[in-house]
């Protein structure tokens, strides 16, 4: 995270968290019982911005990741993962594409790692992979009333779902959501200005509550912890439009593909609720109560203001609705809630 962001969040009200990462602590803004579904702004930095372009950008990332990038349409923005050969998810990410280059969202711990591995596949392709961490930045918005509440905010027509705008410089693209939350993107003094508008109308808050939004919508972000553990499917990519049965090859396809084409995936990213107990931990196990065998992984994990936590994990799909699963370390019982979203054969891509 740049120093100049960094000292503006700073004078807006953050604290710095254990890491020095800025943030907006209950304490600090004042409101102590902020709740999901409400409207707040904050500022994402557990997210890594990287540039990919060149004249061959687009085939190159297509032959890459798990996604469709060639209906990737610019002003468009999508999902998908990047594999290793064994249809293992090293990343995956939000991809937006302006018209003559992409921008790739990913987890920050991920970033370095990732840059360096993609390089090793351009070869003699045109192609520029840049990290934008030092001239970029991401503030998230959200809104619990609406459309209305934004429209004036960002100044302009507000995209729709899986579309961006550019308005004032700054990309502006609505995330899946079951309400209305958006990434705004540029650079510092661009933000600086938006958060002050913002301010007006919308709490800054914790990242935690960005965190909060992703777990309640079911989408899960591999990080440094799960990296190389889960496929494409057992994170619902499929259901998110983030894997592809009909391009060409890319690393993990064959493996990725013969889960479709055998029907049967064995695990499945869930939402759940824990109503007590400290914050679970990405990487904890979960078992069946009474059994000591392992059958899933939580995946990510936020607390909810005076309500418990919710919790993303993959899990055995028969145990999910027929056997109480718990953590392993301290068995407590997960109350699993539905997707927000169609989950089915017929998501199928």
């Amino acid at each position: 995270m740049q120093a100049e962001w960094i000292s503006f969040l700073l004078k807006a009200g953050a604290q710095l968290d254990g890491d020095g990462i800025p943030d907006f602590y209950p304490a600090a803004r004042g409101n102590e019982t902020y709740s999901p579904g409400c409207s707040f702004m904050t500022a994402p930095s557990d997210y890594s911005i990287v540039k990919i372009s060149g004249k061959d950008s687009g085939e190159f990332l297509h032959s890459q990741l798990s996604c469709e990038v060639r209906r990737l349409e610019p002003g468009s923005i999508g999902t998908g993962s990047w594999c290793n050969p064994q249809g293992r998810m090293l990343m995956n990410f939000y991809l937006l594409r302006k018209e003559d280059h992409f921008f790739l969202i990913l987890r920050s711990g991920l970033k370095d790692k990732v840059m360096k591995r993609l390089t090793m596949y351009i070869l003699r392709s045109s192609v520029l992979i840049e990290d934008m961490d030092p001239d970029l930045a991401l503030v998230g918005i959200a809104s619990g009333t609406g459309s209305e509440l934004m429209e004036p905010i960002i100044g302009a027509p507000l995209p729709a779902m899986h579309s961006l705008i550019i308005h004032d410089g700054l990309l502006v693209s609505r995330v899946r959501d079951a309400g209305h939350r958006y990434l705004i993107l540029g650079t510092v003094n661009q933000l600086k200005s938006f958060w002050t508008r913002c301010t007006e109308k919308l709490p800054p808050v914790t990242k935690e509550y960005w965190k909060l939004q992703d777990i309640l919508n079911g989408l899960g972000w591999v990080d440094t912890i799960t990296t190389g553990q889960f496929l494409p499917v057992e994170f619902n990519l499929d259901y998110l439009g983030g894997v592809s049965y009909s391009k060409g090859c890319y690393p993990g396809q064959e493996i990725v593909a013969r889960i479709r084409y055998r029907g049967r995936v064995k695990k499945r990213l869930y939402i759940a609720y824990l109503k007590s107990g400290t914050l679970p931990q990405a990487g904890e196990n979960v078992t069946v109560d009474g059994d000591p065998r392992k059958v899933g992984c939580i995946i990510e994990a936020a607390s909810i203001p005076g309500n418990g936590y919710a919790v993303l994990a993959v899990v055995d799909c028969e145990l999910v609705m027929n056997k109480p699963v718990c953590t392993m370390n301290d068995r407590r019982l997960l109350e699993f809630i539905p997707l927000p979203y169609p989950a089915g054969p017929d998501n199928y891509r």
